[in-house]
């Protein structure tokens, strides 16, 4: 039985190659969305917000590492300043430190 033709014919074909760890990002996020790989990747694509997406769902496992080790020195850098300030032993390096690492998280924020 020959298979029914849809309402939106796609006739153009579009392939491209991914390595197995971007394989799997897109698997992971296209299932999260209850979409499959190709329908989430024209989903995405297709989109108003393409150019400047608010949810970026497809980020490679080395930068989110890499976003996890510098939220965590910055945490700690902030854990030390309030040991410091609890022990009222705030030096102006202290406050020059609170200013980078405020202005630093202002840029993440900016880019996001």
């Amino acid at each position: 039985m020959p298979r029914p033709k849809s309402k939106s014919l796609r006739k153009k074909r579009i392939n491209f190659f991914v390595d197995q760890e971007e394989y799997e990002v897109l698997q992971k996020n296209a299932l999260e969305k209850g979409r499959n790989i190709p329908a989430f990747c024209r989903e995405i694509t297709l989109s108003k917000d393409h150019e400047n997406p608010k949810d970026n769902t497809i980020t490679s496992a080395t930068n989110f590492h890499e976003l996890k080790i510098e939220i965590a020195r910055l945490g700690n850098n902030l854990n030390q300043i309030a040991r410091r300030m609890n022990m009222d032993e705030m030096y102006d390096s202290d406050v020059e430190r609170i200013h980078q690492v405020l202005d630093y998280l202002g840029e993440l924020k900016r880019k996001s």
